[in-house]
């Protein structure tokens, strides 16, 4: 007749199985210790990138533009070498240069672009976050930088506005006549030129740009690797204790614990 089964042979295996591990608790240590040893060489290894945010809003743009142009002008010219020279002399001394800025490097005399991490700086939109200027870097003195560089490209585009403002009202007031328009909507038109005019004359600036935020770290993520590195450590060691005692028990010819 075959063997009958008993229902706890499987609790007494799971128990061997616990005793047998617990007897290998040092063997398995060693197994974590050495994955963590692994897991902070990676951490060392990897090299560190921070993040912080400057957040842009539009605040006062001349009436005949619409919403995002002058973010876009922000772009344009903060990103060009023009500016960046105009900034430059108007200071003693800087730690940002324009090649940590510029979006492109030349390899071998060929103009390539850099990938989105390769980049210093950059600008982004999101519905919830709005406009955002991200910088990778955890120095405080190239965030002080660019800060005051996206500031000067502020007051560089209303200076800007101001002239093409003055400019606009003078193209309607000449051409009221052969254009035919009523003169309410002309009013109208001239009314919000002056009003900005009167705005940012009076202080307001094209862009609300906020100080940056302190840089936070995105790599290594040293808790992470470390966590990983130890369980991972713990399965190795739990694995190979398993088998050796599988290896044992077939070489003695009893039933492996598993």
């Amino acid at each position: 007749m075959p063997e009958a089964h008993s229902p706890h042979d499987d609790e007494i295996d799971l128990f061997a199985l616990f005793e047998s591990l617990w007897a290998a608790k040092w063997l398995i240590g060693w197994f974590c210790l050495v994955s963590v040893l692994i897991g902070g060489v990676v951490v060392v290894l990897t090299p560190s990138r921070f993040e912080a945010y400057i957040r842009l809003a539009e605040d006062t743009v001349p009436p005949f533009y619409a919403a995002g142009k002058a973010t876009s002008d922000f772009e344009k010219q903060f990103f060009t070498s023009r500016s960046f020279v105009a900034w430059e002399r108007s200071l003693a001394s800087a730690d940002l240069t324009f090649d940590d800025l510029n979006r492109i490097f030349i390899k071998h005399g060929v103009r390539l672009s850099k990938g989105e991490n390769e980049q210093l700086a950059m600008l982004q939109s999101d519905k919830k976050e709005g406009t955002t200027l991200l910088i990778r870097t955890g120095k405080l003195t190239i965030l002080r930088d660019i800060f005051e560089y996206a500031e000067f490209i502020n007051q560089q585009l209303k200076a800007t506005y101001l002239r093409r403002a003055r400019d606009e009202a003078v193209i309607i007031e000449s051409r009221r006549h052969a254009l035919n328009i009523s003169n309410d909507l002309i009013f109208d038109q001239l009314l919000a030129i002056d009003r900005f005019e009167n705005a940012l004359e009076n202080g307001a600036d094209v862009l609300i740009i906020r100080h940056p935020t302190a840089p936070a770290q995105k790599a290594p993520k040293t808790g992470l690797i470390l966590s990983l590195s130890l369980v991972l450590g713990g399965m190795m060691g739990v694995v190979f204790v398993m088998i050796r005692n599988a290896i044992y028990a077939r070489q003695k010819g009893a039933p492996a614990l598993s």
